[in-house]
């Protein structure tokens, strides 16, 4: 079975896949000048796009399945359909697993892609972890005293590099590695001298560094359109995810907005907000947005709204953007809540709990989310 293949019963759920529009004219040029430069796109969500319950994390989430599917139907010269699995996080939000061992460090949910990033502060703090790849990113955040830190590669000599020195904090630092050839390689890193250094985790890559297809995975479970537009909390995740440069932001926030009792009126302030920070980040061309209405969760009571309010405010977002193309909508709308059944009451098995898919649920979100993201013809 291929990874756009589906076991569900589409036409049971009775609606066709969504179309895309002028709105995401910047992501599809990309695509289709991969063999040029890489195409990336980033998704900034909740615990459904970290992984939450997912069989394999990274593996079996809808944002490994979309990359995959893209690299399947938009092969590129020299790697196929293959690549490297892209941003991974140096810690995930439990029950998810992390595939990097941590010892004596604190997360920090301030700084970092998805609002994660790792402070080691002595000589004890290390990150370890095994990886699949030619080479790897490491993404930091720089400061303006000397922050030294190292890296290891299959058990090497330390490598010493400087995420501090002149110049303001931000959260735009990024060193590329060479892992020295293709395959497993054991990464170690750790703390040198200086104050406290900030990594947030690494960019894997595999053949694929200067073209291709990448993907920038921003969950970070249980939150919501607040934190990421936090003045305080998220002032520098826009600069970071602006750093990577991807065409395609896709904006996957909204259930805990429903979930906690936020109202939609709120969210949709919120998600405009969001969007506006991360266009001003950009100093060239503005990458294209999608906001993700997810299928409607089996809330356990108290909700302000219904869900459909703010599936319907994510829809006006997009409706009254006038910043893409053409004095056009820069933002496309992806609305699962018409293409996938209610978690309450769903006859197809789509789901794990009350909030989240399982494998197959995941499948069928990568699906939709495929055909509303693929240039056609």
């Amino acid at each position: 079975m291929g990874i756009l293949d589906t076991p569900v019963t589409l036409a049971s759920i009775g609606a066709a896949p969504a179309v895309p529009g002028v709105a995401l004219q910047v992501a599809q040029g990309a695509l289709r000048n991969r063999e040029q430069a890489p195409f990336r796109f980033a998704v900034i969500g909740d615990s459904v796009v970290e992984g939450r319950n997912a069989s394999a994390n990274p593996g079996t989430r809808w944002v490994d399945l979309v990359r995959d599917g893209l690299r399947q139907a938009y092969p590129t010269s020299g790697i196929g359909v293959g690549g490297g699995t892209g941003y991974m996080p140096f810690f995930t939000i439990s029950p998810q697993t992390s595939p990097f061992t941590s010892v004596n460090v604190t997360q920090n949910f301030t700084n970092g892609l998805g609002l994660k990033a790792t402070q080691l502060n002595g000589v004890s703090a290390k990150i370890t972890g095994t990886v699949t790849g030619t080479s790897i990113d490491i993404l930091y955040l720089s400061g303006t005293s000397s922050r030294l830190a190292y890296y290891k590669i299959d058990g090497g000599t330390a490598v010493n590099f400087e995420t501090g020195g002149a110049g303001a904090v931000s959260d735009n630092g990024i060193l590329r590695v060479s892992l020295g050839s293709a395959g497993s390689h054991t990464l170690e890193f750790g703390w040198v001298s200086g104050t406290t250094v900030y990594l947030e985790g690494i960019i894997v890559y595999n053949g694929d560094e200067n073209k291709g297809i990448h993907l920038i995975e921003a969950g970070h479970s249980g939150y919501e359109t607040v934190q990421y537009d936090d003045v305080a909390q998220a002032a520098g995740h826009p600069v970071r995810v602006a750093s990577l440069a991807p065409q395609l932001v896709v904006l996957a926030l909204g259930e805990n907005d429903y979930l906690h009792g936020f109202t939609s009126a709120a969210y949709k302030t919120r998600l405009k907000s969001i969007i506006t920070k991360q266009r001003a980040a950009y100093s060239g061309v503005k990458p294209s947005f999608a906001i993700l209405s997810n299928f409607e969760a089996n809330a356990a009571g108290g909700n302000i709204e219904p869900w459909s309010n703010f599936v319907k405010a994510a829809r006006e977002v997009a409706l009254e953007d006038a910043l893409g193309p053409y004095g056009m909508s820069g933002v496309q709308h992806i609305d699962l809540s018409v293409r996938m059944p209610k978690i309450l009451g769903d006859t197809q098995s789509l789901y794990s709990d009350n909030y989240h898919p399982n494998d197959k649920g995941h499948r069928l979100m990568a699906y939709h989310i495929h055909q509303a993201i693929a240039p056609r013809g």
